[in-house]
Parts: structure tokens; C-alpha cells; sequence
């Protein structure tokens, strides 16, 4: 062969190259493994960074929040978000200083932060103080100045310099972490792949010469003095093997790696060997290590992960396996050589930047604001989970600039044009607009994206939030509203207490005049500068021991004094005395202490004199009702009389006239009496029955109107099943389905109530004569927190265009040849509802039936 005439210095030259690849490599692995542990601690420390940084404006917000609940509510309970932020925030910046210890730009934006934290903390305090303080307009107009709102603004700002640090640190680490491993994967394939075929070539250069050793011992043994140099100076444990699996030669990484293991003699007792399956934990077969398939199948395999165990210690690793056959030259397999590399560090290196990758995703995903990373262009290529749950959406769906879909269309024009323009400038973009969510609702929410740069300061990606301000916009328009509404108030407040024609004073606990008005000052004759800080004493002394002992009543008790009245001779020295009407009100503090005592004074002189001459008058008029209501009881009295006489004179020839044509009719028949003089008789009969008819519900219209109400629980449901079985008897041939619903009852006149369900009833009955499936029903249902009664009928029905005519007499809307009447019934019935202070009223549909409403009070 060609290498046998290589003189050993070449030989040696040859070998020595796999010692220079193996030192080479070794250098670089390590210097590659110490970098990327460095490296990802770095992209923890940076993740920590940012979390802080999130906690505390989070915790900020909170403190705002309970703020804005306690100003608008007044009570304490409100105050937790605010009392719990105080106990974190200084954890949070403390944190956060020691967390960016390293970096002094930082450290000097922290200062400022510091400050910006403290001013704002002071105004939530001196706010709510002013609130527990009952000074709530005081607390809105400072809410109201906008100095709050520009700290927070300035805060944001420099936290927002202090995230963009973090943000491009962290861009570049990942990047690094990514490029490093990638490095250190290439370094340990070229260097094992680089030694294995040195070695490879050596064994099989060296199993080939085996006839011809005598003459080149001295040279096989410099060569296998190389090649042990090569393979005892590899970081990567390397074994050969014959074709039978037997292992020929080992390295001493083998032990470092491997531990003492068994020098197995064939493929079949590679089973000693303990190693497991990445993907599922399962053990390793004998027939399935690499170097078994090498020898079996001809295989190469290259870098498999494993997780095995040390022989002696049971120490677990992950290694990266590679194996090969040795083929001679016609291709039959004569050998095999397998590498193991000990890659625990680098994959647990991995494993951690993957943890730190999965923490961050789920700090992204439970954070209470939505979270989304877009590529250079603006194009989103993630959202973290609350988006999902928020809008409803899938990530197909808001791929690219899908998000467009989920905004307010009269929003999102706007929204994306400036977005698009701050892209282009790599700027940092902020605005505030609605999102729908997955219920179809709006709700506005403030939307921040912070550009993330290369080392040369190239956008590569941005990072952005969006915060739910709904309730915030809520509250603050509130506060707004309130701030008004108060200063309104306290503007008509101010005018009422000047124009108002009552005397108002404010005394403090102390007894002194804080607050008077001008009408004080005429009923006391003391003008208003004079009460001003000045005791009760000090300006009515005359008065004193009894205002004072009324005031300190308040004070004590916390307990309103009301329509107290005053007799005096005020201002002093006049005359005669005057009479005044005085209440005094407790003003309290948040805790219920009673600060300050609200009087008002009205003088009732007037009224005293005018009430005396009232009750004169009423005297008077009181006579003058007794004499007229006997009048009235007389004429009631003389017109019952008269009605009666007019109804006994009325039928009285009506009787006569409808006696003498019966018997016109009946001495008559079949005599020279005609046809046409019978019908004529039987006209007159009937007329007269009618003439009766409309006499006694004139009469029954008459006697509704009047006599005494006697009243009483009136049980509805019997009251119309008698009525039904009374028109049952007397139209036998009919079968009309009915419905009474149980248990009406109601307080009213049982004879009256009787009298409307007869019409109401008696109507319904007529009117559904013509139909076959004829119905009736008496039910109830509620109408304006009252019962109302309802009459439903099938029947005839009318149209809605007559509904006014129902309730006056004589007005019918049928034939009397298809229903008789006299037009009377309704018109009771209205008079009778109206007698018990209720309403009627009736719906109703042409040819489809009526019901008829009433209800009883």
C-alpha cells in the first residue's frame, strides 16, 4: 500500500495532527461551554430585570386604583389595592436597584424613578387624607391639576428607557446564547468526526500491515504510541471495535465517562451497558446502541442523544453518541469505532435558556395585560394567552396585522397609520383605543411597543403590551364628573346660601359662628361679619343658654333637633315678640363624629297668625259642610223618590200596553185581526219589553251610582262560576268551553263586583253565540305593580277605532238584530270599577274577540 512507504517522520507528522485537532477542540469546547453557562445567567438576570420593572409599575397602578375607588366611594375597603402596593413597592424598587447593580446608566435612571415614586405616593396620600378629612372637593381639585397624571407619565417614560436597555440586552444574549450553542455543536462534530477518521485510518492501516509487523514494529509502535497520545488527549470517549462487537481499544475518557465499565466481548452483551431513550425514558436494547448498528447494519450514526448511567456510582449523564463502520477495501465490514461526548453541561445550558424561554412565556401569558412581539416590520408573529382568551381568536386569524380585525372600526385607521409610522421611524409607539372582545363588547385598553436592537442598533423585533383601562377611563371620567358635579354644588350651594329667604348658620364645636347668611341678619339684627368666629354667647346672649344647650344636644347625641320652635323679642329690645321655627343638623367626619352643627331659622310669625285665622275659617267651613251635606242628603233622598216614582209611572202604562196587545194577540188570533195588524200588535209587545228593559238598567245605573259601599274580601273565582252556571241554565243548548282561575280574590262590594261580572260575563256569552268553539275565561295578571282582572272572549270582537264609545250609555258598536241590548251594561260596569278606585279598559280584534281589564284599588 501506498502508506507503507511513508518513512515513520511522515507517519508520525500524519498522527500528530489528530493531537493538535484534539487540544484545539478541547480549548474551544470549554471556552464555548463557560460562555454559554455565562450567557444565559445573563438572560435570567435580564428576565428578572423585567419582571421587576412590570411589578412595579403594576404595583404603582394598584396604589392609583385604590385611590380613585376611596375618592369616589368614601370607604375604606377601597383602600386595600393601595395599602398592599405600599408594602410591596419598596421591595420592588430595592429589587430592582440590586438587580442592575451592574449597570450604572441604569442606576442613575433608578434615582430617578426613586423620586418620581416618592412625589407620587405623596399626592395618593395627601388625596385620600383629604377625603378621610371630609375635604372632598379639595381632593378632586388636586386629582384634577394633572400633576399626578404627569409624574405617572414621567415614570413611564424612564421605566420605559430602563426596559429598552433590558429589552436590547436581552435580544443580543439570545442571540449569543443561540449563535454560542451552535458553535459548540460544530466544534465537537468537526473535532469527533476529525479524530474518529485519524483513528479510523490508523486502526485499519494498522489491522492491514498485521502480516508485515515484524518489518514495521518500529513503526507500529510510534504509531500506536501517536495514536494512544491521540486518543488519550480526546474529551470524547472513544472505543473501537472488531467486527464481532468485541472491544478492542479504549480511551481514558471512556472511564471519566463511562465509569468502570465491562469490556464487553460481542455485540449481544452490549446490554450491560445502561442507557435510556430522551424522547420516552425507555432503556437502550442491546441491538439498538450505535456502534451495534454500525457492526450489524453498516450504519453511521451521528450525534444521538442519550441519557445513561456510570458503571461504580450510578451517575446519570447526557452524552451524544456517534458511531461508524470500518469497511476494507471491498467494502466488508471489518471493525467500528464509537465516540461519546459528555454533553451534560451544554444540554442542561440549553435546558435552562429553554426554562428561562418557557418562564418568561408564562409570565407573559398570566400577566393581566396582553402581549404580543412583532417582526421588523410591524408584523405580529406572537400573542400571549390573554388575547386568546380576550378576543376570541385563533393566531391565524391575527397573523401579520390581523389584529385590525378586533378593532373599533372607527379606530382602526388611525391606530394603524401612526403605528406604521412609528415603525418606520423606530420609535416607541404608545396609544389608547377600544378592542372588541370574544362577547362582542368594547373596552379601551392603552397599547405601548418598545423597539428591540442588534448590536448595531438595527430594529430587529418589537415587543409590545396592552393594559385594560376601562375601568381606569371609567373612574378618572367619573372623578372628572364629580369634580364638576361639586363644584357646581358647591357654586349653588354657595348662591342658595346667599339668596335663600332662611336664616343658616355653621357652628363649630367650639360654639362659634363659621358660616352665616344675609337672612340672619334680619331676624337677629346682627350683621354677618359680627357672628363670624365669634361665640353663640358673644352675639345673642340674651338667647344663649337656650341655643347653646340645642347645640350641644346635636353635638352629643349626633342626633338631628327638628321644627324646634322660638319665642322671642329679636333683635333685642324690640317689641312685640316674634316666632321662630329652628332645626339643627349633625355634620359629620368619616369616622362619625359629629364636627359641625347646621342650623336653619324661618320666622312663623305670619304663619302662627295666619294659622290662628285658618282655624277660624275651617270652623266656619266645617258648619257650612254639615248644613249642605244635609241638603245633599235631602235631594239624595227627594231623587231616589223621584226615580222611583218615575220608574212606577213609566211602567205603569207600559204594563197597560203591553197587557192589552198580548191580549189583542191572543183574543184576536185567527179572526178578522189580520197578519199586518198581528205583527203591528207584536211590535207594540215588544217595544214595551224593551221601553221595561231600559227602565230597570237605567234604574240599576242609577242605584250603582249611590248607596254606601259596603266592603269586604269578595272571593272573584265564586262569583263567576256562579254567574256562568246562572247563563248555563239559562241558555241550556249551548256548550261553551270556560276557564275561571282560582283563588281571584279581592277587597270591594260584593253585590257591585256581582253586578260588573254579570255584564262582563253576560257580554261574553252574547257575543260568542255565533261561534261553534266558543270560550270564556276569567283570569288575572299583574299591570303597574297591581293585579288587574281580565274578561276574555272568542266572540264577535270589534274594532279598536271604537274603543272610546265602549263605557258610554246607549252606545252600541253591533245590530241589536244580531246582539240585543241596551247599551247600558258597559257603562255600569265602569261606574262600579270607578267606585272602588280602579280602571277599566278593553283590546280587542274584529271577528277574533275582546277582553275586557279592570283592576280594583
Amino acid at each position: 500500500m501506498k502508506n507503507r512507504s511513508l518513512p515513520l517522520s511522515w507517519r508520525s507528522a500524519l498522527l500528530s495532527i489528530p493531537v493538535l485537532v484534539t487540544i484545539v477542540t478541547t480549548v474551544l469546547l470549554w471556552n464555548d461551554l463557560r460562555r454559554q453557562l455565562q450567557t444565559a445567567a445573563l438572560v435570567e438576570h435580564t428576565y428578572q430585570v423585567l419582571n421587576t420593572g412590570e411589578l412595579l409599575l403594576s404595583t404603582l397602578k394598584d396604589a392609583e386604583t385604590g385611590q380613585r375607588g376611596y375618592l369616589l366611594t368614601g370607604q375604606e375597603r377601597y383602600l386595600e389595592p393601595y395599602q398592599s402596593a405600599l408594602g410591596k413597592m419598596a421591595s420592588a424598587q430595592a429589587d430592582l436597584r440590586r438587580s442592575t447593580a451592574d449597570n450604572p446608566a441604569q442606576q442613575e435612571r433608578l434615582k430617578e424613578t426613586d423620586r418620581l415614586i416618592a412625589a407620587k405616593l405623596d399626592e395618593l396620600r395627601r388625596t385620600i387624607q383629604l377625603r378621610r378629612d371630609g375635604n372632598l372637593a379639595a381632593a378632586l381639585a388636586q386629582v384634577s391639576t394633572g400633576r399626578g397624571k404627569a409624574t405617572m407619565d414621567q415614570l413611564r417614560s424612564v421605566m420605559q428607557q430602563v426596559e429598552e436597555t433590558e429589552r436590547g440586552l436581552l435580544s443580543r444574549r439570545q442571540a449569543e446564547a443561540v449563535r454560542q450553542a451552535h458553535r459548540t455543536r460544530l466544534v465537537v462534530l468537526v473535532g469527533s468526526l476529525s479524530l474518529l477518521l485519524m483513528l479510523v485510518y490508523a486502526l485499519v492501516t494498522i489491522e492491514r500491515d498485521g502480516a508485515h509487523r515484524q518489518q514495521n514494529e518500529k513503526e507500529l509502535r510510534e504509531t500506536e504510541r501517536l495514536l494512544n497520545a491521540v486518543l488519550d488527549s480526546l474529551p470524547v470517549a472513544v472505543a473501537i471495535a472488531d467486527p464481532t462487537g468485541r472491544l478492542v481499544r479504549f480511551n481514558p475518557a471512556c472511564d471519566r465517562v463511562w465509569g468502570s465499565a465491562p469490556r464487553s466481548e460481542s455485540v449481544e452483551s452490549y446490554g450491560e451497558y445502561i442507557g435510556y431513550h430522551p424522547s420516552d425514558g425507555r432503556r437502550v436494547e442491546a441491538y439498538e446502541w450505535p456502534l451495534s448498528r454500525a457492526l450489524r447494519q453498516g450504519e453511521a450514526v451521528t450525534n444521538e442523544l442519550y441519557e445513561i448511567e456510570r458503571f461504580g456510582d450510578s451517575k446519570r449523564l447526557i452524552v451524544e453518541i456517534s458511531a461508524a463502520p470500518v469497511h476494507d477495501e471491498t467494502g466488508k465490514i471489518v471493525g467500528g469505532v464509537v465516540a461519546t461526548a459528555d454533553v451534560t453541561e451544554q444540554v442542561r445550558a440549553e435546558q435552562a435558556l429553554r426554562e428561562s424561554e418557557a418562564r418568561f412565556r408564562q409570565m407573559a401569558d398570566n400577566i393581566s395585560q396582553f402581549a404580543w412581539m412583532a417582526d421588523e416590520t410591524g408584523s405580529i408573529f406572537w400573542y400571549n394567552q390573554r388575547w386568546y382568551d380576550y378576543t376570541g381568536t385563533t393566531f391565524d386569524e391575527m397573523r401579520g396585522w390581523g389584529w385590525q380585525k378586533v378593532h373599533h372600526p372607527e379606530y382602526v385607521e388611525r391606530v394603524t397609520e401612526r403605528f406604521r409610522s412609528f415603525v418606520e421611524a423606530g420609535e416607541v409607539w404608545e396609544d389608547t383605543f377600544p378592542l372588541r372582545g370574544r362577547n362582542g363588547q368594547y373596552r379601551w385598553f392603552l397599547s405601548r411597543a418598545l423597539p428591540i436592537c442588534d448590536e448595531s442598533g438595527a430594529v430587529v423585533r418589537w415587543f409590545g403590551t396592552n393594559t385594560d383601562i376601562t375601568e381606569f377611563r371609567q373612574a378618572d371620567e367619573a372623578l372628572r364628573r364629580l369634580a364638576a358635579h361639586n363644584s357646581e354644588q358647591a357654586a349653588e350651594l354657595d348662591t342658595l346660601y346667599r339668596t335663600i329667604p332662611v336664616g343658616l348658620t355653621l357652628v363649630d364645636s367650639e360654639l362659634r359662628y363659621q358660616r352665616v347668611n344675609e337672612a340672619i341678619t334680619s331676624i337677629n339684627g346682627v350683621p354677618v361679619e359680627a357672628h363670624l368666629g365669634r361665640t353663640i354667647r358673644e352675639v345673642l346672649p340674651q338667647l344663649a343658654d337656650l341655643l347653646e344647650s340645642l347645640h350641644r344636644k346635636v353635638f352629643d347625641t349626633g342626633e338631628p333637633v327638628l321644627n324646634f320652635e322660638i319665642r322671642a323679642a329679636v333683635p333685642q329690645g324690640t317689641a312685640p315678640e316674634r316666632e321662630w321655627l329652628t332645626s339643627y343638623h349633625p355634620l359629620k367626619n368619616e369616622n362619625g363624629v359629629v364636627t359641625r352643627v347646621n342650623a336653619t331659622v324661618v320666622e312663623v310669625t305670619a304663619l302662627r297668625q295666619a294659622e290662628a285665622a285658618l282655624r277660624e275659617l275651617n270652623t266656619d267651613l266645617e258648619r257650612r259642610v254639615e248644613e249642605r251635606t244635609a241638603q245633599l242628603g235631602a235631594a239624595n233622598r227627594e231623587l231616589e223618590a223621584f226615580a222611583y216614582s218615575v220608574s212606577h209611572d213609566l211602567r205603569a202604562p207600559l204594563r197597560a200596553v203591553d197587557g192589552y196587545s198580548k191580549a189583542l194577540i191572543e183574543d184576536y188570533s185567527g179572526k178578522p185581526l189580520d197578519e199586518e195588524g198581528q205583527r203591528l200588535a207584536g211590535k207594540i209587545r215588544a217595544s214595551a219589553l224593551r221601553m221595561g228593559q231600559l227602565i230597570e238598567d237605567l234604574l240599576q245605573l242609577s242605584r250603582v251610582s249611590r248607596g254606601q259601599m259596603q266592603l269586604g274580601v269578595v272571593d272573584l273565582s265564586a262569583l263567576g262560576a256562579l254567574v256562568i252556571d246562572e247563563l248555563r241554565r239559562a241558555d241550556p243548548a249551548r256548550q261553551v268551553q270556560t276557564h275561571i282561575e282560582s283563588g281571584l280574590c279581592a277587597r270591594g262590594d260584593a253585590r257591585l263586583l256581582r253586578i260588573a261580572l254579570e255584564n262582563l260575563l253576560g257580554n261574553a256569552w252574547k257575543f260568542t253565540s255565533k261561534k261553534t268553539d266558543a270560550c270564556i275565561e276569567l283570569t288575572s295578571l299583574p299591570h303597574n305593580g297591581k293585579t288587574a282582572y281580565r274578561v276574555k272572549d272568542n266572540g264577535a270582537g270589534f274594532s279598536m277605532v271604537y274603543a272610546e264609545q265602549l263605557f258610554t250609555p246607549f252606545q252600541r258598536l253591533h245590530k241589536a238584530t244580531d246582539f240585543p241590548g241596551t247599551g247600558i251594561g258597559l257603562a255600569t260596569v265602569q261606574r262600579i270599577i270607578h267606585r272602588h278606585g280602579g280602571q277599566i279598559w278593553a283590546e280587542a280584534e274584529k271577528d277574533k274577540g275582546a277582553a275586557f281589564y279592570f283592576t280594583l284599588n
